[in-house]
């Protein structure tokens, strides 16, 4: 193989205005090609990185399908269906309800191409059934299901266009029925209630309950009134949000507190400790069953405006020279 390479004037080795020997030459020569040649192979190696980094960045994108609740696609930021690109082993595609583009509850599976028609399943981590819902043309059509995460029928009822029609059955885990409610086109007709030990219930008012903070104190006032800004982040001016969610126990306890959406890792802890702090508060009950549901919660933390006479502080309460807003909505899990 012959080498030929040229180099510019100031790379000729030259000492006390003489040409080194043919070999030196030769061999300085040898010494820049085989440096050339390393650098672009550095080079290279970067860029088919960088390449692959990209291509399994794109492949990652892909993965999943957004959908919104009528079985739409959409961005991730609309979505409330997440569904996996391939199915499983099973023949049966993935599929998580999703908020602010982050997985909230347990994972289903869809088995048709065509997502406005078919049935989804959700199961609990053991892999039994909790929910069947069937699907024509983009809404719930036909036949529910549900079950107790024991294992025990709780209700089974019927859906028109995405609406409650016809009788609606609800049990307790012994089998006695709580309740029955005759629908059309989502209203509530007639309804019926049981206690838990057969005999009926003559105060239907409280059949139904929303989960409730005790007192006259707001839960979003008791967390603001709580919070303690951290002092570093405060001195660095970082501020943001935190989306978190929880679940209200059938005691009234909080359980599973879980970042939604992060700002910061001290802001979220700071969060958690105050939600975790809260007292019981009065559980939902929903078809004369108390029911555990679950809630979304975004807390902001907010710095003082620079700005003379201006406060940012629109809950009215502050720590450590930082602020909260939030508010609260339920996400009913029956």
């Amino acid at each position: 193989m012959i080498l030929i390479c040229f180099l510019p004037e100031e790379y000729l080795p030259c000492r006390k205005g003489k040409i080194f020997s043919v070999a030196v030459w030769n061999f300085c020569v040898f010494e820049l090609y085989l440096a050339h040649i390393i650098i672009l192979s550095n080079v290279f190696m970067k860029k088919l990185i960088l390449c692959a980094l990209l291509v399994l960045s794109v492949l990652t994108l892909n993965a999943q399908q957004y959908f919104n609740k009528i079985w739409d696609r959409c961005d991730v930021k609309d979505a409330f269906y997440e569904v996996s690109s391939e199915k499983n082993e099973n023949k049966e595609y993935k599929v998580f309800r999703i908020t602010n583009g982050e997985r909230v509850g347990l994972g289903g599976t869809y088995r048709t191409e065509d997502f406005k028609n078919g049935v989804l399943c959700y199961f609990n981590s053991a892999g039994d059934t909790l929910n069947l819902d069937t699907y024509a043309n983009g809404l719930p059509n036909g036949i529910e299901k549900n079950w107790h995460r024991t294992g025990e029928k709780f209700c089974v009822r019927n859906k028109k266009d995405g609406k409650f029609d016809g009788d609606a059955e609800y049990f307790f885990p012994n089998g006695q029925m709580s309740a029955k409610i005759l629908y059309s086109e989502g209203e509530i007709k007639d309804e019926s209630y049981w206690n838990e030990d057969g005999r009926p219930m003559t105060n239907i008012k409280e059949a139904n309950r929303r989960a409730e903070y005790p007192g006259k104190d707001k839960f979003s006032e008791f967390v603001a009134r709580s919070l303690i800004y951290p002092t570093h982040l405060r001195n660095l001016g970082i501020q943001g949000r935190v989306v978190l969610s929880f679940s209200v126990q059938k005691d009234g306890s909080l359980a599973d507190i879980k970042v939604i959406k992060s700002a910061h890792p001290d802001l979220d802890k700071e969060a958690i400790r105050v939600i975790a702090k809260s007292k019981k508060w009065l559980p939902e009950k929903a078809f004369n069953q108390t029911v555990n549901v679950r809630f979304v919660f975004p807390v902001t933390f907010l710095l003082p405006d620079p700005r003379a006479g201006y406060s940012n502080n629109r809950t009215g309460s502050s720590n450590n020279n930082g602020s909260a807003q939030s508010r609260i909505s339920n996400t009913r899990t029956y």
